[in-house]
C-alpha cells in the first residue's frame, strides 16, 4: 500500500509516506500566530503561546473572593498560589494606589499610599495635619510676612526662604538651607558643626575673629589629600571652621608652598594639631575617664571573696 498522495512510497503513518507526513505535521505547528503584527507560531486556538496565555487571564480571574488577580496556575494568582505552596492562609492583595491617599494631594504615589513628602511624615511618625490647618497657618505667614527658621530658630522675613510653588515657604532660611548642604558634602552633622564652633569659641580657628566674613556661615575646613578623588568628603578629615579670609586666601595658598618654605608659625601649629582632632581626643579621653571610674567603683562595691 503507497502513500495517499500517489507518490507510491512506502506508508508511514496515517497512510503517508515519511516525507509527506512530516510536511504535514510541520505545517501544522508552525502555522503563524492570528493575532496582527505577530510572527509567533500556533499553539492553541489559532493563537502562540503569549497571546493564548493573555486570553485566558483575561477570561479567568483568581478563584479568591476579593480577587482581581489574574488567574495563572490552580485557577490561582501568582501571589496566592505562592501562599498555597507556602501553606498559609489566603491574604487580600494590598490596595493598588496610583496617587497619593492625601486629602487634596494629586501627587505619584510612593509608599504606603502616600507621596514621598507624606510619606516621610508617615514613617516619622508626624501626625499629618489637615488640609485647613495648613490652609490656616499658610494664611497667617501672609498676614504676618515672617516665619520662624527651623535651623537658627530666628524669626526671618518670607523673603530670606525659598517657597513651594504653591507659595509656602521653605522649613529653612537660604543661608541654614545652604549649611545643611555643605554638611551633607563635607560628611558631618549640625550637631558636630555647633560643636566644633564651641570648641572654638564662636571664633575662627586661624585669627581668631568673630565674624565668618564673607557669606552668612564659617567655611568648614578638611584635608584635601584625604577625599581628593571623591565628590563629598568622608567627615574624618575636617579641621575646624574658618573665616573667609584665612580658608581661602590663606591656608589655601600657604599648603601649596614647600615645606622648606612653611616657616608661618600660627599656621603650622593649625595644620598639626586642628580644633577638630583635639576635640575629638578630649571628647574620647572623658568617655574613657568615665567608663575607667565606672568600672573602679563597681569594683570597690563588689564584695571581696
Amino acid at each position: 500500500m503507497g502513500c495517499i498522495n500517489g507518490d507510491g512510497r512506502p506508508v508511514s503513518s496515517r497512510g503517508m509516506c515519511k516525507t509527506c507526513y512530516e510536511k504535514e505535521r510541520t505545517s501544522q505547528i508552525y502555522r503563524p500566530c492570528i493575532e496582527q503584527g505577530c510572527s509567533g507560531n500556533q499553539v492553541s486556538r489559532g493563537l502562540c503561546g503569549k497571546h493564548y496565555q493573555r486570553t485566558l487571564s483575561h477570561e479567568r480571574s483568581c478563584r479568591v473572593s476579593g480577587c482581581s488577580g489574574k488567574m495563572r496556575t490552580r485557577d490561582l494568582c501568582h501571589r496566592h498560589y505562592r501562599e498555597l505552596k507556602k501553606g498559609v492562609e489566603f491574604t487580600q492583595p494590598p490596595t493598588k494606589y496610583t496617587e497619593c491617599s492625601y486629602e487634596d494631594c494629586s501627587k505619584p504615589h510612593e509608599a504606603k499610599g502616600y507621596c514621598s513628602k507624606h510619606y516621610k511624615w508617615h514613617r516619622s511618625g508626624v501626625n499629618i495635619p489637615s488640609r485647613e490647618l495648613l490652609d490656616q497657618e499658610r494664611n497667617e505667614l501672609k498676614i504676618n510676612g515672617r516665619r520662624r527658621c527651623k535651623g537658627c530658630q530666628k524669626e526671618k522675613p518670607l523673603a530670606e526662604f525659598t517657597h513651594y510653588p504653591d507659595g509656602y515657604p521653605f522649613a529653612h532660611c537660604r543661608p541654614c538651607a545652604s549649611l545643611n548642604q555643605r554638611l551633607r558634602n563635607y560628611g558631618i552633622s549640625s550637631e558636630f558643626y555647633r560643636r566644633i564652633l564651641l570648641f572654638q569659641g564662636n571664633r575662627c580657628g586661624i585669627c581668631g575673629t568673630e565674624t565668618p566674613g564673607r557669606g552668612r556661615t564659617w567655611d568648614i575646613d578638611h584635608d584635601h589629600f584625604c577625599c581628593s578623588g571623591n565628590s563629598k568628603a568622608c567627615g574624618k578629615c575636617t579641621r575646624g571652621l574658618l573665616c573667609g579670609r584665612c580658608n581661602s586666601f590663606g591656608l589655601a595658598w600657604y599648603e601649596q608652598l614647600p615645606e622648606s618654605m612653611r616657616d608661618f608659625d600660627l599656621l603650622n601649629e593649625y595644620l598639626a594639631n586642628p580644633p577638630a582632632q583635639r576635640m575629638r581626643a578630649e571628647s574620647t579621653q572623658r568617655t574613657t575617664s568615665r567608663v575607667t571610674g565606672t568600672c573602679a567603683e563597681e569594683a570597690e562595691d563588689r564584695p571581696a571573696n
